[in-house]
C-alpha cells in the first residue's frame, strides 16, 4: 500500500504538462510516423503488484481504519498511475500494453512499438493492436509529447 501511494504522490507532485492531443496526431503527414517518438507526462508512473492494493486502497474510506484488507492477486499485475490534469488516474494493463508502454516511455519510435509485437502476431496486426494502445493512451491524457 505504501508503494502505491508514494507513486500517487509522486504523480500529483509531477511538473504539469499539457497532453497531447488526438487532432495533432492526426495532421501528421504519413511519413512523419517512420520516426515518430514519444514522451509520456511527467506525471506517469508504472509498477507491478503482487496484491490488489488499488482495489483495496478505492474501498479505503468505506471501511474502519485497521479493517482494511488487502488480499494477494493471482499473479503480479503491471499498473500505470498518471495525472493529466488535477486528478489521478490509474488502471492495470494487459502485458502486451505494459511492454508496449515500457518501451514508448524509453523513447522507441513508432516502427520500432510495431516491430516488438511483430513476431508475435505480423505486421498488420502488431501496427493495429500498436496504434489502437497510443490512440487510448492519447485519449487518456498519458502522453505529453511527440517528436520526430
Amino acid at each position: 500500500m505504501a508503494r502505491f501511494e508514494w507513486e500517487l504522490g509522486e504523480a500529483w507532485d509531477a511538473p504539469d504538462m499539457e497532453p497531447v492531443s488526438a487532432a495533432a496526431l492526426i495532421a501528421l503527414p504519413a511519413e512523419a510516423w517512420e520516426t515518430l517518438a514519444f514522451t509520456a507526462l511527467p506525471s506517469l508512473r508504472r509498477l507491478s503488484l503482487a496484491f490488489e492494493v488499488p482495489q483495496a486502497w478505492q474501498r479505503r474510506e468505506e471501511t474502519a481504519l485497521g479493517d482494511l484488507e488487502v488480499v494477494p492477486g493471482s499473479a503480479p499485475m503491471p499498473w500505470v498511475i498518471w495525472r493529466p490534469d488535477l486528478l489521478i488516474r490509474f488502471r492495470s494493463l494487459e502485458a502486451d500494453e505494459s511492454f508496449l508502454l515500457d518501451a514508448l516511455t524509453a523513447g522507441r519510435t513508432f516502427p520500432q512499438l510495431c516491430a516488438s509485437l511483430a513476431g508475435e502476431s505480423g505486421e498488420l496486426e502488431a501496427a493495429a493492436r500498436v496504434a489502437g494502445l497510443l490512440r487510448a493512451w492519447v485519449e487518456a491524457g498519458m502522453i505529453g509529447s511527440f517528436h520526430s
